[in-house]
């Protein structure tokens, strides 16, 4: 019934008006879960919002999308009695309930880059602004100095990064970057067992590999644990920072 795949804008746009044009059928199930795939493909076409008001929405749709597949299994409608979509769809669920919007995602604790043991949990009731970098990547350096320097009165930042250790921490040392960075010694997809998967040595967030969770980033945890923002542009995110400080002032 469903095909996992690349998917491309026009096919996007396709889908959406199938969802759109055909209440309560099987064909607009078909495609909101093929939307739904789209999304959380590495390959996804979905342009990052660039605001939380497209965030919400975005997210919002595909938490309706994902009701109607669960209805239509808990029905046990004909063709959707599959015990893999129905793990598919609850998975994907528990994803928005945890990194979602509104979401409450677990505590992430790790390794810094000096070697030093560091949690999201040490810094409750903080904004707390968890970010991804490669080791040589110098321009993300740059883009998140650029907004700590804004906003490191009114944010706690975390850092996750992959790829070398002694490259990120001369980098570190060359942009002056000081709040915690913690490493993610992830060497992306490797084979094993005659399969391709995520490297199982890669740092965890919850239950969840942080290699399949950084593409959604960076994430905005507020001063509760909720969820705020995530995948904006640090433009738009250093705006969104700037209004969240406004209003708790």
């Amino acid at each position: 019934m469903l095909i996992i795949r690349s998917f491309h804008p026009e096919e996007v746009t396709a889908l959406e008006k199938i969802v759109r044009n055909n209440p309560d059928s099987a064909t607009q199930a078909c495609a909101a879960m093929e939307l739904v795939l789209a999304y959380f493909d590495s390959s996804s076409p979905f342009v990052r919002p660039t605001n939380i008001g497209e965030l919400k929405s975005l997210q919002a749709a595909l938490r309706a999308h994902l009701e109607l597949v669960s209805e239509k299994i808990s029905r046990r409608e004909p063709g959707w009695n599959d015990g893999f979509l129905a793990q598919l769809a609850s998975t994907k669920l528990e994803w928005l309930e945890k990194f979602g919007i509104g979401g409450e995602p677990p505590v992430l604790s790790g390794e810094t880059v000096s070697g030093e043991s560091v949690s999201t949990g040490k810094f409750a009731g903080k904004l707390c602004l968890v970010h991804f970098w490669n080791s040589h990547d110098l321009a993300g350096f740059r883009d998140i100095k650029a907004l700590a320097q804004q906003h490191s009165m009114n944010v706690q930042l975390i850092g996750i990064v992959n790829g070398s250790k002694e490259l990120a921490a001369a980098g570190m040392r060359y942009h002056g970057i000081s709040w915690p960075v913690l490493w993610d010694q992830h060497q992306g997809w490797v084979y094993r067992d005659h399969t391709m998967t995520v490297d199982p040595e890669g740092l965890e967030w919850g239950d969840l590999k942080v290699a399949d969770l950084k593409r959604y980033g960076p994430f905005l945890i507020d001063e509760s644990g909720k969820m705020i923002a995530s995948g904006l542009s640090y433009k738009d995110l250093s705006s969104f920072i700037d209004e969240q400080v406004a209003i708790n002032n």
